[in-house]
């Protein structure tokens, strides 16, 4: 039984692989109540220059229950990551607030997932709930601050320009 869910999950990942990394959301996630629409995002790699040597996160699609980021929707970000830092990490999709104090909010399901050492893609969900820069990150297995990431947004946003780095507009 673990051997053919083995094979099975390598060959979801190469259909992944072959149908490229910017692909709509699968038939299973388009039956959802949710209706997904392509977000021409602006991504911007970590604003604060964390990003260790050798790792690295590309995000190559981003879609809403709207074309914008906008605040009590929810987003599917799509994209690929190099871990090179660390033999394992959590790669999770989060806000950073724009304004001080904001609460934490409960995660939801599909917001954070497990990567080990190597290259591979990923899916993460995040739902938009107060203003705030969201952004795709590496952290520590046990607990602590991001070690790199690349932030991603439309509008009011995207990342304020004192913030960024380098910035780099998503290609269609």
């Amino acid at each position: 039984m673990i051997k053919s869910w083995k094979w099975r999950r390598m060959g979801m990942m190469a259909a992944m692989l072959i149908g490229g990394l910017g692909a709509a959301p699968t038939t299973q996630e388009t039956t959802s109540p949710l209706s997904w629409h392509a977000v021409d995002f602006v991504g911007i790699q970590d604003v604060f220059s964390r990003n260790l040597v050798g790792d690295a996160i590309v995000i190559t699609a981003v879609h809403g229950t709207t074309d914008t980021i906008e605040i009590g929707n929810t987003y599917q970000i799509d994209g690929a990551y190099t871990l090179a830092s660390h033999d394992v990490a959590t790669l999770s999709v989060y806000e950073t607030d724009t304004q001080p104090n904001e609460p934490h909010r409960q995660m939801i399901p599909g917001q954070s997932l497990t990567i080990y050492k190597g290259s591979g893609t990923f899916t993460l969900r995040l739902k938009v709930e107060d203003p705030g820069c969201p952004h795709v990150s590496f952290y520590p297995i046990v607990h602590g601050q991001s070690f790199g990431g690349e932030y991603f947004g439309t509008g009011s946003f995207i990342a304020p320009k004192h913030w960024q780095v380098a910035a780099a507009t998503a290609a269609p």
